[in-house]
């Protein structure tokens, strides 16, 4: 099947649009939730410009002093991504518990999968930004395989994307990139544009503080759900799945 960007990005969109309130409600219970109660329990603080090395120390000393915290909100967005890939290539009908259910029995996989993909991409960033790109194309259907084929193997997860990805993975790395970094262009200009107009109506209070986590947690949210429709869009794609593929709820 050809691949082609305009298509996959309308499959996206269709997905999300199908399962619109589900993705909704998943999105606000594991991602939006978890990051607005670490941003506000545990802030990261700085004290002014920093070069390059006083950021390295001050990322190290923050995540040294929070590192349960942030174990468990990637932990829960871990969860709530699975259950998105479950909602998006379940059968018309499934539930969100289904779904739920599912994603928990995937998730020691899933963690295990997540690990891997993030050292073989740390990898191959020490080697040249480039091979990683196209890293990031052969390994980014990995997700959804486990979904859909609820595969407990995370190496077998591995192989199926790279199976999948043969011949297209700087167009799949291609695409990634072109959402990726537009969302976060996006997500990053309306934060501070946002932020200013906060500070600007409440001054620097505590409640303004939170208004800008609230805005922030919510574009982070909705970035990462636009993203995993994404890769559940590409994996249909490449792999010619039907329009509804026929997943369990157990």
């Amino acid at each position: 099947m050809a691949f082609s960007y305009t298509e996959t990005w309308n499959e996206a969109v269709r997905m999300m649009r199908r399962e619109g309130s589900a993705l909704t409600a998943v999105a606000g219970v594991f991602m939006f939730l978890p990051a607005l109660l670490l941003a506000y329990f545990a802030p990261m603080e700085t004290g002014g410009p920093l070069d390059w090395m006083t950021l390295a120390d001050e990322l190290t000393a923050y995540y040294q002093r929070n590192l349960p915290w942030l174990a468990l909100e990637n932990l829960a967005s871990l969860l709530g991504a699975m259950t998105m890939y479950r909602l998006l290539l379940q059968q018309r009908g499934a539930t969100v518990g289904g779904a739920l259910s599912s994603a928990f029995l995937l998730l020691p996989a899933y963690v295990v999968l997540a690990i891997l993909k993030g050292v073989m991409l740390s990898i191959a960033f020490m080697a040249l930004i480039v091979p990683a790109i196209y890293l990031l194309g052969r390994i980014g259907t990995a997700d959804p395989i486990m979904a859909a084929e609820r595969s407990f193997n995370p190496l077998r997860a591995l192989e199926g994307s790279f199976r999948l990805t043969r011949g297209r993975g700087w167009a799949v790395a291609g695409l990634f990139l072109v959402v990726g970094l537009t969302s976060f262009v996006v997500v990053w200009a309306t934060t501070a544009i946002l932020g200013i107009l906060v500070v600007l109506a409440a001054g620097q209070s505590p409640f303004s503080l939170l208004l800008r986590d609230i805005i922030a947690a919510g574009l982070g949210a909705a970035q990462s759900t636009v993203l995993i429709a994404l890769a559940a869009a590409i994996y249909r794609m490449l792999s010619a799945a039907p329009a509804r593929v026929p997943i369990s709820g157990t």
